[in-house]
């Protein structure tokens, strides 16, 4: 039996599936001959196509089903921690919706199928995509200045160490 879980409200209906779907943006990079060589394009977050039923004696809960779906934080979407097993195995944690949200009757069966999307929100590779632009600007410096690296420390073993100390006695070579 599957369930969807968005926070702490529990989608209603039965027969509820959960298709997930992610899109792999890529672009032809063989030019003008016949080869078949792709260019990535970015990994996308990951959609969440969801159906299930829902009796007519339940429309209340249709309602609050309508109300999650529109709410809104700061003028967007609100944005939800998903419990689904589909969801969840491929490391979707928050979702949206997005699109349409669709109630369509079901006369002969006296029910509802609902059907709508889900979307990630902040993706695995948005979040790395963020933390690598952060580590960019981080390292930028002024474009006149260039900054010498330095060399790393070695280890120096017992003889190097013995003849540092003596050449520090001795003192600098004068030069001619």
């Amino acid at each position: 039996m599957s369930f969807l879980k968005l926070d702490e409200f529990t989608v209603p209906g039965y027969g509820l599936t959960a298709n997930l779907s992610a899109a792999l943006k890529d672009e032809d990079a063989s030019g003008e001959n016949s080869g078949t060589a792709r260019a990535g394009k970015g990994k996308k977050g990951k959609k969440l196509e969801v159906t299930c039923s829902l009796q007519y004696i339940y429309a209340d809960r249709l309602r609050e089903l309508f109300r999650v779906a529109e709410a809104e934080e700061n003028g967007d979407a609100k944005v939800y921690t998903i419990t689904n097993d589909t969801a969840n195995s491929v490391g979707m944690r928050q979702v949206t919706f997005r699109g349409s949200i669709r109630a369509d009757m079901d006369e002969v069966l006296r029910k509802w199928n609902i059907s709508f999307s889900l979307v990630e929100h902040l993706s695995v590779p948005e979040m790395a995509q963020a933390r690598e632009a952060k580590k960019d600007t981080a390292t930028q410096g002024n474009p006149g200045d260039v900054a010498a690296p330095e060399p790393p420390e070695e280890e120096l073993g017992w003889v190097e160490k013995q003849i540092k100390k003596l050449n520090d006695v001795i003192g600098p070579e004068a030069s001619e």
